[in-house]
């Protein structure tokens, strides 16, 4: 077995070009072994050197973008790499027990710690975190080299898309997009179960939309700030109301009412400025006196 230094990978046929450590010999096209590899399954997983196309990808004083260290072993004659060696120098390595951290290229990476914790991480700040706290857990120099650095991507606005579907068909979809919209389309029912209170705060307008019936069951309903109904209004088991400590008018109807019923006004009813409990009656006999209006007359 040998060593031998990576200056070229070949993601099309999983095979990687060295230069042996020993010999300095430059050997291309070495297959690289994977864990697991079929003719329609496997891992395959070679992060690009960074070095340039050609003859010079062969001169190893030029600084690549990463540095790779090949194993090298031979079956009847052919070299293949049966795994990487981590160098002296590493942004991979952490002095923390059970820690396990797996980052690809582009510096998207998921960490799993002793107390389960496990963070799936992408260098625009977007995470998805299950543990015992929700923050993001910064690993910039937290490594045993004090080395690691995300660089990859930082700019970038990724999309988060949930989808399911039936048989090929999408039938329910959960999207984030780059501005903090989330969009929820799906082709079933919605339910939302909460045993503690709920609390929903809006910061703009907010539209319900149903082709259906709207229920709300509650032992009392408070309507903060003023109620406009543009369609029939219709109640029952009555109505009460009081002008709140603003005074004023407690309803205004503009357009006809209908009452079925006795319309009773503990202190008056007025009608186009005439009061029913003050006006006059005018006598019937000339020098009769008008009198006010009589109670049950």
């Amino acid at each position: 077995m040998s060593l031998a230094v990576v200056v070229a990978v070949h993601p099309e046929g999983n095979s990687i070009d060295v230069v042996d450590s020993d010999s300095g010999a430059w050997i291309g096209n070495v297959q690289v072994m994977s864990h697991t590899g079929s003719s329609n399954t496997g891992h395959m997983d070679l992060a690009d050197i960074g070095m340039p196309v050609g003859v010079s990808q062969w001169d190893l004083t030029q600084a690549p973008e990463r540095y790779v260290q090949a194993l090298l072993s031979h079956v009847k004659g052919m070299p293949i790499a049966v795994g990487f060696l981590m160098p002296q120098i590493t942004q991979m390595t952490f002095q923390r027990s059970n820690f396990r951290v797996n980052r690809h290229a582009s510096d998207v990476y998921e960490t799993t710690n002793a107390q389960g914790d496990h963070e799936f991480s992408h260098p625009s700040g977007s995470y998805m975190r299950w543990g015992q706290s929700p923050a993001h857990e910064d690993l910039t120099g937290a490594d045993w080299d004090g080395q690691w650095q995300i660089t990859q991507n930082k700019g970038s606005a990724p999309h988060l898309n949930i989808t399911v579907a039936n048989a090929g068909s999408p039938v329910a979809t959960l999207h984030f997009d780059p501005q903090g919209n989330v969009t929820l389309t799906h082709n079933g029912n919605l339910t939302v179960n909460a045993k503690g209170n709920a609390a929903v705060t809006v910061g703009g307008t907010t539209e319900l939309d149903s082709s259906g019936d709207v229920t709300i069951k509650a032992p009392q309903t408070t309507v903060e700030g003023p109620l406009t109904v543009t369609g029939p209004f219709a109640f029952q088991s009555g109505m009460t109301g009081s002008a709140g400590s603003g005074g004023g008018a407690t309803m205004q109807i503009q357009g006809d009412a209908t009452f079925s019923g006795t319309l009773t006004g503990e202190t008056d009813v007025v009608a186009a400025g005439i009061s029913g409990k003050g006006h006059k009656h005018t006598s019937e006999s000339p020098g009769t006196p008008t009198s006010t209006p009589i109670a049950g007359a």
